[in-house]
């Protein structure tokens, strides 16, 4: 604290004496101090100083001439300190100055509550009721509320928190961040002793220990004309879904990059589970209550087995006799072709058991058993298994383990950054935590929220101002806005209008992108809403935005996909050819449509889900409809792609039944166009998508700021954890 003083000290004279000022007018000015820097020695919060600390002075004179309303804004801001350490300032080591601050969290949390209850009131705009989650007030002890100022509790079933929100103890967590990047064992003594520490932590041994219970290699002298290439150490931390520290993790990784290809490796493709795939497995749980085990399996690249012969200089502080290098018998970390010899192997192993492959997504395997299919996904080493018996998952477990050791977490919570909450009433899925990170990592805690994810009517062109001279900042927020998508449909429009401009990004590309995650600042915890007894009838609304892209006059295609009342698949691209009327570029986006429910009926299929056709497929464009039906208007329709025409045999077959619909009840034109904020908010709520606490910008008294430095002082788990549940919804 005192080099911080000095610093800023010597900063301010220079400063001063640039603009005309004496040292007898420095010596009287108080040096410039950022409070943000500062952390208390006391409650080891930030944004203040042990000499300011209102848990070990109480409440200081300033505070008590302020008006009310300002004391409720400090309050806001020391919100987070206050919440993190009310488990520890009951009793008797609970200050008697700090009786003020528990007055004003007490009314603070009050009056959010009651906000929640009147919003709760409000019916929302869509046809499909959505459950209602209980208010849980466990979480605010030992700062309770009057019982006169606490709205009545709904009597439904509660969405059942992991258990480390239950058990967590703020007196044993760290507040120090913990170490997200990765680091290298040979630059340990150059870092700090905290990094140090950190790598102290870590058992090297445990991945020895696993590399010979999997024969990942033998001693042996180097071939003639054979390379060997090399390899180092990675120490890495391993995260919760709260961002507190799982565990640590040596893994050594060989130099794939020194491999040749055609010698030392031939293929390296490999699979993952598709983004609809995993909404579909989890919208058929949610539909009959079955139970989803999740499970990882430990060093997974260490078990596929190499068609080539392979060696490696030894690792840094394996001793060996000189000469001799490893030559590999199985796949490696970094290696070109570990993930793809793992699921080869992977797959072998599960068919032994019963499974079949899925021919539409391989990564999808199910199982007949005497009672009931059992259906696993996998995405490389992270598994999910569901089904009607527990105790035929149980055995499948049972069987992995014996062959490649699994650490069972139990029921999914937290799956591909993916946070899964589950009652009786259905299943909700969001990515609070990584909205929250982009945030933060933009710079924007203390901005605006915007109401929209673009302006209406903005146009993009290559050509949006000067170009940006570090264009890879640009380029990870847009791919961190695509993986977004996965559970946020309402910002597929405007990701997409955006990606076309990686190559060469301009300024303008860059204020849109920021303006996105404003967006995302008013929402941070909306999420998919998977209702329980669903009744799994497949629906489809399509739409087109005749020549959107101002360079290339082409037309944008969008369309979302229903199964029940859940979302599970949706789409926002660029036509692969300029349509000379806005009629052939419906027709070209019910073409794609088709094709999506085609592939989304043979995934249903494999999962045993029988799908009543035809299949409705609404759109807003009658002339396109009439094309379908008809062989008519050959003269402007004469020159479509035969493929196009496969809505006209799926209408025929009788898989499809299209259906016309007005402008204002299409949902996919949130996917093709910037609407004003009046339709988007309309659309956001047929969508189905959901929000499980107050908008920060709703007068909630919730402030994105203060979740965040509570989320990452790992006092707190997601977003969506952090406070009681309210009723869960419709937004807005």
């Amino acid at each position: 604290m005192t080099d911080s003083y000095n610093n800023n000290s010597v900063y301010l004279a220079g400063r001063e004496n640039r603009r005309g000022y004496t040292d007898k007018h420095i010596q009287k000015r108080k040096p410039f101090v950022d409070k943000r820097l500062l952390t208390c020695d006391h409650c080891h919060k930030s944004g203040h100083s042990k000499e300011s600390c209102f848990k070990l002075f109480g409440v200081l004179d300033w505070y008590k001439t302020l008006p009310e309303q300002k004391k409720k804004d400090v309050g806001v801001k020391n919100f987070a300190a206050t919440i993190g350490t009310s488990s520890s300032v009951g009793g008797s080591n609970q200050p008697q100055n700090s009786a003020h601050n528990q007055d004003t969290l007490t009314a603070m949390m009050a009056e959010m509550l009651q906000l929640m209850k009147d919003k709760s009131t409000t019916s929302p705009s869509s046809s499909c009721p959505l459950p209602t989650v209980p208010l849980h007030l466990d979480s605010l002890q030992p700062y309770s509320i009057p019982s006169a100022t606490v709205p009545a509790v709904p009597s439904s079933p509660a969405i059942s928190l992991p258990d480390h929100v239950t058990s967590f103890n703020p007196d044993t967590a760290s507040s120090t961040m913990p170490i997200t990047q990765a680091v290298r064992k040979s630059s340990r003594h150059t870092h700090p002793a905290w990094l140090d520490n950190f790598i102290c932590h870590t058992d090297s041994s445990i991945l020895y220990s696993g590399f010979g219970e999997n024969y990942t290699w033998r001693l042996t002298p180097l071939p003639a004309g054979k390379n060997a290439i090399g390899c180092k150490w990675i120490y890495k931390t391993k995260l919760k879904a709260d961002g507190s520290v799982d565990r640590y993790k040596a893994r050594l990784v060989a130099k794939g990059f020194n491999q040749i290809e055609g010698i030392d490796y031939t293929e390296s493709f490999s699979l993952v589970a598709k983004a609809v795939t995993v909404r579909i497995f989890l919208v058929l749980a949610a539909s009959y209550a079955w139970p989803i085990q999740q499970l990882d399996i430990n060093n997974a690249f260490l078990h596929g087995y190499l068609d080539e012969d392979l060696y490696m200089l030894p690792p840094e502080g394996y001793d060996v006799k000189p000469g001799l290098v490893c030559k590999l018998e199985r796949s490696l970390y970094g290696l070109k072709q570990a993930s793809r010899q793992w699921n080869l192997e992977f797959t072998v192993k599960l068919e032994a058991y019963g499974f079949v492959q899925s021919a539409h997504d391989y990564c999808l395997f199910t199982m007949v058993t005497d009672q009931g299919r059992i259906f696993l996904l996998v995405y490389v080493d992270d598994i999910l298994i569901t089904g009607p018996s527990l105790f035929e998952i149980q055995k499948v477990k049972s069987y992995l383990h014996n062959l490649f050791t699994i650490k069972d977490l139990g029921d999914a919570r937290y799956f591909l950054g993916l946070e899964i909450a589950r009652n009786s009433s259905g299943t909700y899925l969001a990515q609070t935590k990584y909205t929250l990170d982009i945030i933060k990592d933009a710079g924007l805690l203390y901005s605006k929220a915007a109401t929209t994810p673009l302006p209406q009517g903005l146009k993009f062109t290559a050509d949006c101002g000067a170009k940006l001279q570090h264009p890879d900042a640009y380029r990870r927020l847009i791919g961190r806005l695509l993986y977004l998508e996965f559970t946020r449909p309402d910002i597929s429009h405007s990701v997409q209008k955006l990606s076309q401009f990686l190559a060469h990004p301009c300024e303008g590309h860059w204020s849109a992108a920021l303006h996105i995650v404003k967006y995302l600042k008013g929402s941070p915890s909306q999420g998919i809403f998977l209702p329980a007894s669903n009744n799994l009838q497949l629906s489809a609304f399509c739409d087109a935005d005749w020549a959107a892209c101002p360079d290339s006059r082409r037309s944008l295609t969008g369309f979302c996909v229903f199964l029940g009342t859940a979302p599970i698949s949706w789409k926002t691209k660029k036509q692969s050819t300029v349509s000379r009327s806005t009629v052939e570029a419906e027709y070209r986006s019910l073409a794609a449509t088709v094709c999506e429910l085609r592939w989304v009926s043979y995934i249903l299929k494999d999962l045993g889900v029988d799908i009543l056709t035809p299949i409705p497929l609404f759109c807003d464009n009658k002339a396109a409809l009439h094309i379908m039906a008809n062989p008519v208007f050959h003269e402007r329709t004469k020159h479509i792609e035969i493929d196009c025409h496969i809505v006209r045999d799926a209408y025929k077959d009788g898989f499809i039944l299209p259906s016309h619909i007005k402008g204002t009840n299409q949902i996919a034109d949130i996917s093709t166009k910037s609407l004003p904020f009046k339709s988007f908010a309309t659309m956001v709520s047929k969508l189905g998508l959901v929000s499980l606490v107050p908008s920060p910008t709703c007068g909630g008294r919730l402030n994105i700021r203060v979740m965040m430095q509570s989320l990452h002082m790992k006092m707190v788990s997601p977003l969506f954890l952090l406070l009681p549940l309210p009723q869960l919804k419709l937004v807005p």
